[in-house]
C-alpha cells in the first residue's frame, strides 16, 4: 500500500474513532501499519479498509480486523479450498503415472529420466505451501496410491483444509497465475515524515 493511502485512512480512522494522537503516536501507528499492511495493494487494502471500521468496536483492534477483511478480500482472489484439492489429487495422479511409465523403462525414445523431470515440473505447478504440505513428488503420488478416495476424503483432506486456513496467502498462489495476487513494495517510513 501507498504511504499516502495509509495515511490517508488512518486519518480516517482518526476522526471516526475520535482520537487526539500526538505526532509521536502517529508515526508509531504508520509504522505499525505500514508493518502490517505494506504489501497490500491499494486496490484491496482500501475495501478492506471500510469493511473493517464496519465491525471494529474498539480502536486498538482495527489492525487485526483490517488485517482479517485484507485476507478475506485476497483470499476470494485465490482458487477455492475445494479446488485447490481436486488440483492437488490430479497433480497426484499424473505424477503416480509418471512414476509408473518411469518403472516401465519410459516411452520409447525419451531420456532416460525424462518422466521423473515430468513429475517434478507438475509438482512445482502446486502452490508453495501445498508443495511444503506434499514433501515431494514420491509422497504425494504415495498419498493416492495407499489410500482410496473415500479414505482421502475422511482423513486427509480435513488436514489439506486446515493448512490452507492458516497459510500465509501468498503461498497458496498458485506457481502458473502468478498476477493472482500482486503486491505493491513495503512502504518505508523513515525520520523524514515525522513533523517538525
Amino acid at each position: 500500500m501507498t504511504i499516502e493511502k495509509l495515511k490517508e485512512l488512518l486519518q480516517i480512522r482518526v476522526d471516526y474513532f475520535e482520537q487526539h494522537l500526538t505526532d509521536e503516536a502517529m508515526t508509531a501507528q504508520l509504522k505499525a501499519y505500514t508493518a502490517n499492511l505494506g504489501t497490500v495493494p491499494d486496490e484491496v487494502a482500501e475495501p478492506a479498509f471500510w469493511a473493517a471500521i464496519g465491525k471494529c468496536r474498539y480502536p486498538k483492534q482495527f489492525l487485526v480486523d483490517w488485517q482479517d477483511a485484507v485476507r478475506e478480500i485476497m483470499r476470494k482472489r485465490l482458487p477455492s479450498d475445494a479446488a485447490l484439492w481436486s488440483e492437488t489429487m490430479d497433480a497426484a495422479h499424473r505424477i503416480s503415472d509418471c512414476y509408473a511409465v518411469h518403472a516401465n523403462g519410459g516411452y520409447a525414445g525419451e531420456a532416460k529420466g525424462e518422466r521423473l523431470e515430468a513429475a517434478r515440473q507438475i509438482f512445482d505447478g502446486l502452490p508453495a505451501m501445498v508443495q511444503q504440505w506434499a514433501g515431494s513428488p514420491r509422497d504425494l503420488c504415495d498419498l493416492v496410491n495407499h489410500n482410496t478416495k473415500s479414505e482421502l476424503n475422511k482423513f486427509t483432506r480435513p488436514g489439506f483444509n486446515k493448512m490452507l486456513a492458516s497459510a500465509p496467502l501468498m503461498e497458496l498462489q498458485p506457481a502458473q497465475h502468478a498476477d493472482l495476487l500482486t503486491a505493491a513494495p513495503t512502504a518505508q517510513i523513515g525520520d523524514s515524515s515525522k513533523p517538525a
